[in-house]
């Protein structure tokens, strides 16, 4: 029996001060929701694991010339963000709760290299529960931009951005002579 990622939404909790996430996922026609509370540190370290498996992976990619890899990333995650919908609300109002209807709380994450294109991300909870997903690189990207766009409402002070530096305009005006 497969299980499809259906979608990921990732929103804040201004009472509990975290993020709740939730994953939604449909088999045979039944829909099944995860619900994960991440708190600052953990969404800290979530982006981490992220960055880490971008960068990573754009390391990995051959014949790509060290001083284009910043190049190579930007490329990916336009190309990985223009192909998903993030206009689409989260909707899993009839979905199976396997884990039960309140959020747990993660307190661990673990990250693998799977085969292929895939990686592995396991959430833990301090009581040894734990949800699995494999992720490929460009729903990476996508789950950076909603960790970003939703830390960015909390007050929390963390710089996480999914855009790269890109010099400004008015910096590539050509350079004017004094003479």
């Amino acid at each position: 029996m497969a299980t499809k990622l259906k979608q990921i939404n990732i929103s804040y909790n201004p009472v509990e001060d975290r993020l709740l996430l939730r994953i939604s996922s449909e088999s045979e026609g039944a829909l099944t929701e995860y619900r994960l509370w991440l708190t600052r540190r953990f969404a800290q370290g979530f982006w981490n694991v992220c960055e880490r498996i971008v960068e990573d992976d754009t390391r990995r990619v051959e014949g790509v010339p060290s001083d284009h890899r910043e190049a190579l990333k930007e490329f990916q995650q336009e190309a990985a963000l223009s192909t998903t919908d993030f206009k689409t609300p989260y909707a899993a109002p009839t979905a199976e709760t396997p884990l039960g209807p309140a959020p747990l709380l993660i307190s661990k994450l673990q990250a693998h290299r799977g085969p292929g294109p895939h990686h592995t991300m396991s959430f833990v909870t301090a009581e040894g529960k734990s949800i699995n997903l494999a992720m490929t690189l460009p729903l990476i990207h996508s789950i950076r931009k909603l960790i970003a766009d939703a830390v960015e409402k909390t007050g929390w002070n963390l710089p996480l951005t999914v855009s790269l530096q890109k010099t400004p305009a008015a910096a590539m005006e050509k350079p004017r002579r004094i003479n």
